[in-house]
């Protein structure tokens, strides 16, 4: 009975205090939720992991890809199809067909290596790319490839091809010393990890970067060195796991470009093993393999110059 009393009265005692303090633990309940809520956004993963999360949602063998790139330059858009074949990052094919009123004025087929394009006119000719080509920012598989590309672009500095350095701490315990090239921004309204070398000037954010999707993994923003930046809407799952954007805007000295997706088919694992789609040797003149021939619009010129 005694116990009884005791723990009855320990209740009441209770029961009191939280009816008296209702507000003060309100306060302090709020402020618990707001510290773990910061520190769950605040958290960013090892920078391989966030490429190689990435690059797990680019897919798997091979894929044809319609879609249309539209330019406003006058009344009525200006349309260019493209069919392309991708492998990889490193294994590429597109067939540009305009439509409409560029019907037979734009036209070409283009292959595309790690390091240079390939097209035909009377002989095979190729070109080296250059740092505003943006595809393989869409489709690398292999996040050591992205890893060297961001280098070679002056993106992230060479630092960020070493392992993370490790700092002991007081208590005897290491941990890893924050890696300055990767930092948490917003886009369109989601969270995103930022890869990039931050502007001397905070308020300026980055001087060019890629921005990561913290929850999809996806790359919601790319700004490239010459300030070119890709931004993109609407993500859907693809067959094998590849996840493209609906709507990809690309913009650049007060120009700007709309890539429209329209259909994405797999064309199998194992149909470009032996490169045959890729080889350069496929560019012969063919009638289904006609010259390049670009329209008078300067935009589209520029476009395919720069980005394809």
């Amino acid at each position: 009975m005694e116990k009884q009393r005791i723990f009855s009265f320990k209740s009441r005692a209770l029961y009191l205090f939280l009816i008296n303090n209702t507000n003060i633990i309100y306060i302090m309940l709020s402020f618990f939720i707001l510290i773990r809520s910061s520190l769950a956004a605040a958290y960013i993963p090892e920078y391989n992991l966030i490429l190689s999360k990435t690059a797990e949602q680019h897919g798997s063998g091979l894929y044809q890809i319609d879609q249309d790139v539209i330019f406003h330059v006058t009344d009525e858009p200006l349309v260019v199809h493209e069919t392309w074949w991708i492998a990889n990052e490193n294994m590429m094919k597109v067939q540009i067909e305009g439509r409409n009123s560029l019907k037979g004025i734009v036209q070409g087929v283009l292959i595309y290596d790690q390091q240079k394009k390939y097209w035909f006119d009377n002989t095979v000719q190729s070109k080296r790319l250059g740092e505003d080509w943006i595809e393989p920012y869409f489709y690398f598989r292999v996040s050591k490839n992205m890893k060297n590309h961001l280098v070679a672009v002056k993106i992230t500095p060479p630092t960020s091809l070493k392992d993370r350095v490790t700092i002991p701490s007081p208590t005897g315990e290491f941990k890893y010393q924050p890696q300055p090239f990767i930092g948490l921004s917003r886009v369109l309204g989601s969270i995103s990890y930022v890869i990039g070398i931050p502007a001397k000037d905070p308020s300026s954010g980055y001087t060019s970067g890629i921005w990561i999707e913290q929850d999809q993994f996806v790359v919601r923003k790319l700004k490239l060195p010459s300030q070119a930046t890709v931004t993109t809407e609407d993500y859907f799952r693809q067959p094998e796991g590849l996840w493209l954007p609906k709507t990809r805007s690309v913009t650049w000295e007060n120009k700007s470009v709309q890539i429209q997706l329209n259909r994405v088919q797999t064309l199998g694992k194992n149909n470009f093993k032996n490169g045959e789609l890729f080889k350069t040797s496929s560019l012969e003149k063919k009638q289904n393999t006609p010259s390049p021939k670009w329209s008078d619009q300067d935009l589209i010129r520029e476009f395919y110059n720069r980005f394809r």
